[in-house]
């Protein structure tokens, strides 16, 4: 709602009103991302920039959360694997308002050298929902192959954060989707980021959609672009 009433008459005026649609929950990015597969969230390395956690967060939240079976000792609460041998993420933070408990996140701080086997041993694991891992070494055929594996092999969704950058091998991959993420000019109350749709099922390809968070509440948007807006300076300058 917020981003509507910040941003839109200014946009109107610029773009010769070109209509925005409406924010609607985020279920539109979530419902992309299945089950036993792996997704990657593409961004762009920057000094002193911020990494797409929330984004990836909330690609993992549905598997998480997912209801529980009637009868509660059939299946155990599916946990949330963070792989974070950077140690830049902080559980209490990240998680505040979207449904997910402490006691469902198990964070892990392993050498890079480890990072793909442990990754992989955790999308095997039938417990787990989600498995998050900030990959910023280059990733071979091989790996990628064996991580799309360990996924069909496990009963969760794994999202890999990789960085958009040719020596760091991001044309390598073996996923299910693709999205670029970018932080967008935001408020203090919301947070905001772009996303380009990079590869995937669904005739939504390259398409842009605007991700917001209200900080407070906890409350996603996702919202598609129209191709008038996507290049827009105001959305642009923070990519």
């Amino acid at each position: 709602m917020r981003w509507v009433t910040a941003y839109r008459q200014k946009l109107l005026v610029q773009e010769k009103n070109v209509e925005l649609p409406w924010p609607r929950p985020a279920a539109g990015f979530e419902e992309s991302i299945t089950e036993r597969a792996v997704h990657e969230l593409l961004f762009q390395p920057s000094s002193g920039g911020g990494l797409p956690f929330f984004p990836a967060l909330l690609a993992a939240r549905g598997a998480v959360t997912k209801a529980e079976p009637a009868d509660p000792s059939a299946r155990a609460a599916r946990t949330l694997v963070w792989v974070d041998s950077t140690g830049t993420f902080y559980p209490p933070a990240a998680i505040a308002g979207l449904g997910i408990t402490p006691e469902q996140v198990c964070v892990l701080r392993p050498r890079a050298a480890d990072l793909v086997w442990a990754t992989i041993e955790c999308l095997r694991c039938q417990s787990v929902g989600a498995v998050v891992a900030l990959v910023t070494q280059r990733l071979t055929r091989v790996e990628v192959r064996r991580l799309q594996l360990a996924a069909e092999r496990g009963s969760g969704v794994g999202v890999l954060l990789r960085p958009n950058l040719a020596s760091a091998g991001a044309g390598v991959y073996a996923a299910a989707t693709r999205w670029l993420v970018a932080s967008a000019p935001g408020e203090r109350a919301i947070q905001r980021w772009h996303l380009r749709f990079l590869h995937g099922h669904g005739g939504q390809i390259d398409q842009s959609f605007l991700l917001e968070k209200h900080r407070a509440s906890g409350q996603a948007n996702f919202v598609r672009l129209p191709s008038a807006l996507v290049h827009h300076a105001k959305l642009s300058a923070a990519s």
